[in-house]
């Protein structure tokens, strides 16, 4: 123990090497996943990626639904560097506007977000309370309330 000074130093140099092998257990592709209604709408995030030889996967969500690509190919080997999601990939039904994805493949995306720390951008979305955001009408409807 005297190499390390401290039982202490020893300690927090087996945890850093532990943590090192934990990080470098787990890896992902380079590959972006991208979740759209269509191609046309796909196209407003790939065409970024292209430009900087990112690569990229585009799987169109239609309002039926559909399922989700293997994000993960074992427990440490993610598919996908990064994920994209246009419009929540959302339609009118009947009752209102909803994503074609059903909660469990969100959950399953958030799922793997937090396994691999892979981030996911959600683009041109109704702003709601989930991500903190409110409308306009909610917040002079709450402030009425007062």
């Amino acid at each position: 123990m005297a190499r390390f000074g401290s039982p202490l130093a020893f300690v927090a140099l087996i945890f850093t090497f532990l943590c090192a092998a934990v990080v470098r257990a787990a890896s992902v592709s380079s590959t972006v996943l991208i979740l759209a209604r269509d191609s046309a709408s796909a196209a407003s995030a790939y065409s970024g990626l292209q430009g900087y030889g990112i690569p990229y996967q585009v799987v169109t969500i239609p309002q039926s639904g559909a399922s989700l690509p293997t994000l993960q190919s074992s427990d440490t080997t993610g598919n996908y560097g990064g994920i994209v999601v246009l419009s929540e990939v959302s339609y009118q039904y009947s009752t209102g506007f909803y994503s074609a994805l059903t909660a469990a493949q969100w959950q399953q995306l958030y799922d793997y977000q937090t396994a691999f720390g892979v981030r996911m951008v959600r683009i041109d979305v109704y702003p709601t309370d989930e991500f903190g955001m409110y409308t306009c009408q909610r917040i002079s409807s709450s402030a009425t309330n007062r």
